[in-house]
């Protein structure tokens, strides 16, 4: 009896630690490679993500690849240094019954940027994605600067992205 609830807790941790598979269409084996270093550094990072995983549609994982395009203004560049990032998206169960109410999180697309450069780490400017990351402040809802950032210094992997 004892050996079933070992495996039952191992088998459940192991399924709470597992990154989510996110392909990329038309993505080459190397650029394949950093979008899954990034998913499983955003779920590294964002420990509620982890947490609440079962509120979380599993099948809707998406992910894309941004540069800024040689445009030194743009926000990313501007504020944190990144040239290239990662943008991972999922979408919280429309079912989801263990998150707090007051988030009104069921059937919301949760979005976060993964850059390298001189600030590397995890940014979104969605409140609910701050709070469903558990590890990042939560921004005021300031229209002018609405962005949190996590430090993460493994992000600058996401620099090798051609």
């Amino acid at each position: 009896m004892k050996k079933l609830v070992w495996l039952t807790l191992f088998l459940s941790l192991a399924a709470c630690s597992k990154s989510p598979d996110v392909t990329v269409q038309g993505a080459n084996a190397n650029v394949q490679a950093i979008v899954d270093d990034a998913t499983k550094m955003l779920n590294t990072a964002c420990t509620g993500l982890n947490q609440n995983v079962y509120d979380l549609v599993k099948k809707s994982w998406s992910a894309s690849v941004s540069n800024n395009g040689g445009n030194a203004f743009n926000y990313h560049t501007e504020r944190w240094g990144w040239t290239k990032w990662v943008t991972l998206s999922v979408q919280v169960s429309p079912k989801a019954k263990d998150l707090p109410k007051e988030w009104e999180a069921p059937g919301k697309i949760l979005t976060y940027d993964i850059g390298g450069g001189k600030y590397p780490g995890v940014a979104t400017g969605d409140i609910l994605a701050q709070r469903m990351c558990g590890s990042m402040s939560v921004s005021s809802k300031d229209a002018v600067d609405p962005y949190a950032h996590l430090d993460w210094p493994d992000a600058v992997e996401i620099d090798k992205l051609p």
